[in-house]
């Protein structure tokens, strides 16, 4: 083989190497730039609205390299719903429905009770808001026992709270109802925080159910339920 030769194939190996090298770089560059970046959506239980948040992190860490950037918030109720809430002092809380990384979406807690509020009838209306229309009565009673389940992150109970609004007919036996939901799910949470050891921070107490129950305390089922709570 000739000097000219082994020059050529010298010279297309370093291009090969070069060409992998930069492939390889634009792939990592990829990588990085969209698993740093971590976006979502945070549904607010005090006010029933939802909102778009956005941040960058060091990859594979929690440390973050921008503040957060948040959208727009909107609720997807009218008022139909949205005057049944109770009002609060605190300050208004936010939690993460949903969590974008990357090609890797993470559904959370709240997203249970945000396809409620989104699901549409036949005729592309809000089915909860219309059925809040043609029952005020119960509507009154079914969403701040919602809001206060949500609250308490007790969002695995809002499918049997749902249903059990659709299956009662007078406020007062659905309050009854509802409210036995709650605290059962109450107790549920309280009791798995207890065996897993995670923080008791937004567990359900003994003095929240109190309150929460109102004038049901002397019910039986009810009074029983908020003596197992801590």
């Amino acid at each position: 083989m000739t000097v000219n030769a082994v020059r050529r194939v010298s010279n297309q190996g370093i291009v090969i190497v070069i060409l992998v090298g930069f492939f390889i770089a634009m792939l990592w560059g990829i990588y990085l730039v969209s698993n740093s970046s971590l976006s979502g959506r945070e549904f607010s239980p005090d006010l029933f609205q939802q909102r778009e948040f956005r941040f960058l992190t060091i990859p594979g860490t929690r440390i973050r390299l921008t503040a957060t950037t948040l959208g727009t918030s909107s609720s997807p109720c009218t008022k139909h719903i949205l005057n049944n809430l109770r009002k609060s002092n605190q300050r208004v809380e936010w939690q993460v429905f949903e969590a974008n990384r990357g090609v890797i979406t993470e559904k959370r807690g709240p997203d249970i009770l945000v396809d409620y509020l989104n699901f549409k009838n036949a005729d592309g209306q809000s089915y909860w808001d219309d059925w809040s229309f043609r029952n005020p009565n119960l509507a009154s009673v079914l969403w701040p026992v919602v809001q206060q389940a949500a609250m308490r992150e007790l969002y695995f109970c809002v499918p049997e709270l749902m249903r059990t609004a659709e299956s009662v007919a007078g406020p007062a036996e659905l309050n009854r109802q509802l409210k036995r939901v709650c605290l059962e799910a109450a107790l549920k949470r309280s009791s798995h925080l207890s065996e897993s050891g995670s923080s008791r921070s937004r567990a359900p107490t003994k003095d929240w159910a109190t309150e929460f129950a109102g004038d049901l305390n002397e019910d039986v089922v009810i009074k029983e339920l908020i003596s197992k709570l801590e």
